[in-house]
């Protein structure tokens, strides 16, 4: 009477059949995916003001985009790079990326030294540091790199923001002489950042990174949109 009674239990302790195992798989492997993708910093795009234009990155899935776009916000995609791995702790996260687009008008357009790391900051709502050193590795050379959140940690990176973030500024406006005194005046102010900016291979060259990024943050203490503030402001200089 006792083996009948746990006869009924026995019975489902019998191995799954292929097709479940397969089924039990794939749902685990899609709960993790999601798990892993949908913790990134950026869930939406987030833009560099150089001028009258736009400098967007975004992440889509296992991809990560930069963007080109104009001071409406349309962008189009300049490359694109497929996630590898990615770590995230707190309001940092870094990446280990490959670019997948081919580098054209060169003789080796998919060069081995093809994979980047990159990292990102939350610095606060509608703000984010992106540390995108112009460095480059092989994926020999990338695997035996510390794959470790303090990447980013004393490292310039240049401030993006959101369209939500920048279309609160005011557009309409000239910049008066006290503006003007105000704005060149604080630039004295950065000597920690530029010295940061140049123990870090930014990979920009003529150095209009860092003004951009200067007249930014300028720009937004006084409530400003920093979109053609570098116009205004040469404007303003020669009156």
């Amino acid at each position: 009477m006792v083996v009948a009674f746990f006869q009924p239990y026995c019975s489902y302790t019998q191995p799954l059949p292929t097709i479940m195992k397969k089924i039990i798989l794939t749902s685990i492997l899609i709960f993790i995916f999601n798990s892993v993708f949908s913790q990134n910093l950026i869930d939406e795009k987030y833009y560099f003001v150089n001028g009258n234009e736009l400098f967007g990155i975004k992440i889509s899935n296992d991809s990560i985009f930069e963007l080109k776009c104009n001071s409406d916000f349309q962008c189009a995609v300049r490359k694109r790079f497929k996630i590898l791995k990615n770590k995230k702790i707190g309001q940092k996260q870094i990446f280990a990326i490959e670019r997948l687009d081919s580098m054209r008008l060169t003789s080796n357009p998919i060069p081995k030294d093809r994979y980047r790391i990159i990292g990102f900051e939350k610095i606060e709502k509608g703000k984010l540091k992106f540390v995108n050193e112009a460095k480059s590795y092989t994926l020999d050379s990338l695997s035996k790199i510390p794959f470790e959140i303090q990447f980013i940690n004393d490292k310039f990176g240049f401030t993006y923001y959101t369209e939500s973030f920048l279309t609160e500024l005011e557009t309409d406006y000239t910049i008066n002489a006290e503006q003007l005194e105000k704005i060149t005046s604080n630039f004295e102010n950065y000597i920690e950042l530029l010295e940061l900016y140049e123990n870090t291979k930014t990979g920009d060259m003529y150095a209009t990174g860092i003004i951009a990024e200067l007249i930014a943050k300028e720009m937004i203490k006084l409530k400003l949109s920093p979109l053609l503030a570098r116009n205004r402001i040469e404007e303003a200089l020669e009156k």
